[in-house]
């Protein structure tokens, strides 16, 4: 019975991912694009204080959403609410988050219901990636979790960042496993999906990832975000006024 469901909800998964606009999802999902949670004591702890934020805040006045990992999660506040607490923004960051375990995680999250935002703003996939990762795959479960939050939030637009740079040079062999899925996902901008890449404002003029804009050529300082911050502003403008 639980494989007859779990072959039920990948193919529904794939129904969601070709409405995405995404490139067509394979006969078998990959691991990147099933629902599934993290074992890690920390991300099972983050989701359980943001069950008590969702059941404690008044999810009527939300109007921007913050989906993502670590690089969300650990948003500076003051720089998080000098751009956004005026919108009535809300961040469900969750540092370690993967695009699968997103996926498994959305159910818990009142989209549609409660918690109908102008806009998500999302930003997932960095966790997929490692030194042998398929990056087909990576992209697929990128474009699985815009299918099901247009399912969950019909009315919701999506702002979708392309991957922020990793690791210090421009030929780091991270940085190029970055640059292919982001290729990959501007296939995934339609009517309602926005798709931007924000990860050059980032770099400086040679291409380098600097100390100062991100302390382990991945995690972001304050400057990284000030800097990230500015240049979200007017896409989420934008997004919110059409």
């Amino acid at each position: 019975m639980r494989r007859i469901a779990t072959l039920a909800g990948m193919l529904l998964l794939a129904t969601h991912f070709a409405q995405a606009g995404c490139a067509a999802m394979p006969a078998q999902l990959p691991f990147e694009a099933t629902p599934s949670p993290q074992q890690d004591p920390n991300w099972q702890a983050r989701l359980a204080a943001l069950d008590t934020i969702l059941a404690t805040t008044d999810l009527s006045k939300i109007h921007v959403v913050f989906l993502g990992d670590s690089i969300t999660e650990a948003w500076a506040p003051p720089v998080f609410d000098h751009f956004n607490q005026y919108r009535g923004a809300l961040n469900l960051g969750v540092r370690g988050d993967g695009a699968h375990s997103m996926l498994w995680r959305l159910p818990r999250i009142p989209f549609g219901t409660k918690l109908k935002p102008d806009l998500i703003v999302l930003l997932i996939g960095t966790n997929n990636l490692w030194p042998q990762a398929n990056l087909t795959n990576v992209a697929t479960g990128i474009g699985a979790v815009v299918g099901e939050l247009r399912r969950r939030s019909p009315t919701s637009k999506i702002l979708m960042l392309k991957l922020l740079p990793r690791g210090e040079q421009p030929n780091d062999s991270w940085r190029l496993q970055v640059d292919q899925v982001n290729k990959m996902l501007s296939a995934c901008a339609e009517p309602g999906v926005t798709v931007i890449d924000p990860g050059p404002v980032l770099l400086d003029g040679k291409g380098v990832l600097a100390k100062d804009i991100s302390f382990d050529t991945l995690h972001l300082t304050w400057l990284g975000y000030a800097i990230l911050g500015g240049a979200l502003e007017m896409p989420i403008r934008n997004a919110l006024s059409n």
